[in-house]
């Protein structure tokens, strides 16, 4: 037997149409504003959307720049490793059979004195340079291009160069305000300046690197303010730097260097 369902035998109530829904009411109170002022609201809808797309958009035009740029810094890094076997070979003609332990251990001998012989970079590393070149060029503002620029004083100051090695670390400097990025570099500039032999000016750097409170080369940046007060004969100097490593990183090897250190000094 079927059921049949039809408006005209639905009864309804006729005194509860008079009273509103309260759940009802409050919706349509909410909701008034929306639809009275409906072109307003999807106006600002629709900017929104366009915003965060654009927001996103530019993200995923930055991430891939940066991918890119780090790409690129990679193939600059391995040309230095090539320019550098490419140089020891044509130094060692006579390559060293590996089952030969000493003649294998004269080719390693060669290549670590070569890894810092003086030389002109920008001669030898022609190839490197132009990649490094292209990171700060076409990527500038990218951790690459402030990498690069780390790099390259880096290869300077391993050859000798210690000029532009420099001039490479002062224009990173730069391009940082990370204050970890900035007391490495700091630390790598007051390093050359102290081969220049320009220890005033290194115990200067290495001040400012102190100041940026890394604890993770704090032992390094105190042990090269004691080494560069001795290179100034400043004993005294030296010995209370030392003694501060030794108080304040107890336990350490920087503690352990400078107790020796000390040791040296009261001889």
């Amino acid at each position: 037997m079927s059921t049949s369902f039809s408006r005209s035998n639905i009864k309804l109530d006729r005194k509860s149409l008079k009273k509103p829904d309260e759940f009802l009411a409050v919706l349509r109170k909410f909701f008034s504003p929306v639809v009275n002022n409906s072109r307003h609201f999807f106006i600002a809808f629709a900017a929104a959307v366009v915003l965060a797309l654009g927001v996103f958009a530019y993200l995923k035009v930055l991430e891939n720049k940066s991918e890119q740029a780090m790409n690129a810094l990679y193939l600059a890094q391995k040309q230095v490793q090539l320019d550098f076997d490419a140089m020891l070979q044509s130094k060692n003609t006579n390559k060293a059979d590996k089952s030969n332990k000493e003649a294998q251990a004269k080719e390693n001998a060669l290549a670590a004195a070569f890894y810092y012989e003086s030389l002109d970079v920008n001669q030898e590393y022609s190839k490197s340079l132009a990649l490094f070149e292209n990171v700060q060029k076409e990527y500038s503002g990218t951790d690459a291009a402030f990498e690069a620029k780390v790099a390259l004083g880096n290869l300077y100051q391993r050859h000798q160069q210690l000029e532009k090695a420099l001039v490479s670390f002062n224009e990173a400097l730069e391009q940082t305000s990370n204050r970890t990025e900035k007391a490495y570099v700091y630390f790598a500039v007051a390093t050359v300046q102290e081969d220049l032999g320009k220890s005033e000016e290194s115990l200067k750097t290495l001040r400012e690197a102190l100041l940026l409170n890394n604890e993770q080369i704090k032992g390094d940046l105190l042990l090269a303010i004691a080494r560069n007060h001795e290179l100034l004969k400043d004993q005294a100097k030296a010995k209370e730097v030392y003694t501060q490593v030794v108080e304040e990183l107890k336990g350490s090897t920087y503690a352990k260097a400078a107790e020796l250190y000390l040791g040296q000094l009261d001889r």
